[in-house]
């Protein structure tokens, strides 16, 4: 099976062409789907996150309120609050990340998308068999940002700097896919790329 990494920055459209994907028959699994499980209300990571980061980022059903907890960790110059976090969740999140790429190559999938945004930032390019990044004009991706999470330009800047420069993630990309445009140019993107992943499996 080919083991494809989706990456790119915040608001670059991850999820949008993780979608196209799943619509085109290609299963994905979401990093980020797998954090919110790490830390579910009730669960050890839940318990853990309320015992690092106190009652401040939990809501009153004793779930975590990512809004909160992303104001603590982001609000912090310093990145500890970041690495404590990321020491915590991300261990877990890699050992479901392998069961479901074991599940999806015994079931005899050919091809199957992991949507990480943090690919690059983590060093895992090698664990992928090829790795298809989003990109997004600059001015956009921050417009995009600040009315996706009601935030300020500064806010917006700080977010895109903590993660490594979309060059950066083209350069070590073998695809790449340009999200400025309509969603049908991005949709007739993604099948460009999907096609030539099934040809090289193939």
């Amino acid at each position: 099976m080919i083991w494809v990494g989706l990456t790119g920055g915040i608001a670059s459209g991850k999820s949008t062409v993780a979608g196209i994907f799943s619509e085109l028959g290609v299963e994905v699994v979401s990093a980020d789907r797998l954090a919110h499980d790490v830390i579910a209300c009730g669960t050890e990571g839940a318990r853990r996150v309320r015992e690092m980061f106190g009652e401040g980022v939990m809501s009153k059903d004793g779930s975590v309120d990512r809004a909160k907890l992303a104001t603590v960790v982001f609000g912090d110059p310093t990145g500890t609050e970041r690495a404590r976090l990321e020491g915590l969740i991300h261990p877990e999140v890699r050992k479901k990340s392998k069961m479901e790429r074991a599940r999806l190559e015994a079931r005899g999938d050919s091809v199957a998308i992991y949507e990480i945004p943090l690919l690059f930032e983590k060093n895992l390019a090698s664990e992928f068999d090829f790795i298809v990044t989003v990109a997004i004009s600059r001015e956009l991706q921050i417009d995009r940002l600040i009315r996706r999470n009601s935030m300020t330009r500064e806010e917006a800047l700080k977010r895109i700097a903590s993660q490594k420069s979309q060059d950066e993630k083209i350069k070590g990309s073998d695809f790449v896919i340009w999200n400025d445009g309509s969603l049908a140019d991005l949709r007739k993107q993604v099948e460009v790329v999907k096609t030539s992943l099934v040809t090289k499996r193939n």
